[in-house]
Parts: structure tokens; sequence; C-alpha cells
């Protein structure tokens, strides 16, 4: 979700942006993306306060988790984490309130950035579909495109390969 709140700033506050690295972007221009539609389950279940397993056992048995599970294993592991997170309450508000929401409300306003942008996608990726980064990378003017390791097959790789990256970017500043 760290790209779309970075995408909206640099739309609303282009005076505030010197840069711009979107990482993973999980969804563009439209609420609520199928992708992450686990999240305002999760929310939703966190907020009832049942003791953490119970809530886990919950999530398991709906339909957005078991899509989630099939698609991509290690994506499911990870919603499950939130569950044991210290402050989960305070955590469900972002993940149903975040993407219930858009970073921007339509595409043509990523023309108007006017600062370097790198786009950063992987795949496979579940949560992040590659083809969200593409068009970030097609639409903003100028924006360089990388493609890393998977963080969820490949979690060394992946970290190696965005330090570069980053380091690559910064440098070129």
């Amino acid at each position: 979700m760290g790209a779309a709140v970075s995408l909206n700033v640099a739309v609303r506050h282009p005076d505030r942006v010197r840069a711009l690295v979107l990482t993973r972007p999980a969804w563009v221009d439209k609420p609520d993306p199928p992708n992450l539609r686990t999240c305002a389950v999760a929310a939703r279940l966190i907020r009832q306060q049942l003791p953490p397993d119970r809530a886990r056992e919950l999530f398991v048995e709906t339909p957005e988790y078991l899509a989630l599970a099939a698609e991509s294993e290690p994506s499911a592991r990870s919603m499950l984490s939130q569950f044991d997170e210290p402050r989960a309450l305070d955590a469900s508000v972002r993940l149903e309130r975040i993407p219930a929401d858009t970073p921007i409300r339509d595409l043509k306003v990523v023309r108007n950035i006017k600062v370097p942008t790198m786009v950063i996608a992987c795949r496979p990726d579940a949560m992040h579909p590659f083809e969200y980064a593409e068009i970030l990378a097609r639409e903003i003017p100028g924006a360089i495109f990388r493609e890393v390791a998977s963080k969820i097959t490949e979690e060394a790789r992946h970290t190696a390969d965005m330090k570069r990256t980053l380091d690559e970017f910064v440098r070129g500043l």
C-alpha cells in the first residue's frame, strides 16, 4: 500500500516530492481491486476482537482467502500474519480503508508527474499485479521500469535486487 500512498502524495502535492519510487503497486485508479479483497475480510475479523487463532480459523474458510491461497500460498501466509500483529486492531483500519479508496481517481493525472520516477515490479505476486506497475511506468513521463526477483519465491534475491535497483536510481538523481 506504500506505492499507493506515495503516488497519491506525488499527484496531490507535487511540490513536496523530489523523486518517486513505486514498489509493487497493488492498484491504480479503481477502488477495491479484487487482488486486495482479502485485506477487507481480514480487517472485519480483526475488528471483532476474537482471539487471533479463532479469527485465523474463520479467515482461512472465506472464499477470498481460499482464492488467494489457490493463486499464491506465500501471499496467503502473509495475510495470515496480520492476525499476529501486536497492534492488529489499529492496523485493521489501514487494511480496510486504503484499498476501499484509490491512489488516484483518473490515470491521466500521473502524466503530470515531473520528478524522476522508478516503478518496480516482480512476478509472481498475487497481491501486487505486475500489470499495474507496467501501466504506471508507461503513463508517468520518463519513468524507469525495473523487474526484480519475486519477494514471494526468492526473498533473499529480491532484497539484493531491490538494494541494487534503488542504489542505481538514487545515484542517478
